[in-house]
């Protein structure tokens, strides 16, 4: 069994290029002010674009995993950077959570 670095199939291509657009939208999304001293939905009416950037993560995150569970259990992709874009979608995925649980239950 060789282990590449880069992804051999198409589908480990696209978990690839799915993790970096997730990089992507998590910088532009930390880049965002975010207004302090609001809880529940009154953070999604004070700050829509941060609530769709969040939930854009969170797809694009789901969309990794499943793009690089279906590269790596049919297509036996064996790649650093389709692993990576396992852990850094399940990453994704609880930050969605967690910032959900911050704004709702915190």
């Amino acid at each position: 069994m060789k282990i590449y670095f880069l992804p051999k199939t198409p589908s480990g291509k696209w978990a690839v290029i799915m993790m970096i657009l997730n990089i992507i939208v998590f910088v532009g999304g930390s880049i965002l002010p975010w207004n302090e001293g609001y809880s529940g939905i009154d953070i999604l009416i004070q700050n829509p674009l941060q609530g769709i950037i969040t939930i854009l993560m969170l797809v694009i995150g789901i969309a990794t995993i499943i793009a690089a569970m279906f590269s790596i259990i049919k297509n036996k992709e064996r790649s650093i950077w389709v692993f990576l874009a396992i852990a850094l979608g399940f990453y994704s995925v609880l930050g969605f959570f967690g910032s959900i649980a911050t704004v709702f239950f915190a």
